[in-house]
């Protein structure tokens, strides 16, 4: 078994709400809110194509996404690579992002 977690920066017209209020409309029941007195709020859910996401608020207009894939060895590139597809394919077009950057994830 292998896993990896990445992430990525980016910027949004779209509030953190209006994030949160897409995902859920488009993809509900996928999508559940994180509030922590220690971390960001965040948006997590499950890809089709496997890995999970977790959106962070991190300013006005900037997120940051963090990918985690976890997956048997023989078949981890592939889901690594489905799952980075899923991710820029479905969620980040719906929130209409842009410039992303790969970034440390957050914690």
């Amino acid at each position: 078994m292998r896993s990896t977690r990445i992430a990525w920066y980016f910027k949004s017209d779209l509030t953190f709400r209006e994030a949160r209020d897409r995902l859920f409309a488009l993809q509900a029941g996928k999508w559940i809110d994180r509030d922590s007195h220690y971390k960001p709020d965040s948006i997590s859910g499950a890809l089709p194509g496997g890995g999970n996401a977790r959106i962070f608020k991190n300013g006005i207009g900037n997120f940051v996404v963090n990918l985690s894939v976890k997956s048997e060895d023989h078949d981890f590139e592939i889901t690594l690579q489905k799952a980075k597809e899923e991710l820029f394919a479905s969620v980040l077009s719906l929130l209409a992002a842009r410039d992303a950057v790969e970034c440390e994830p957050v914690d």
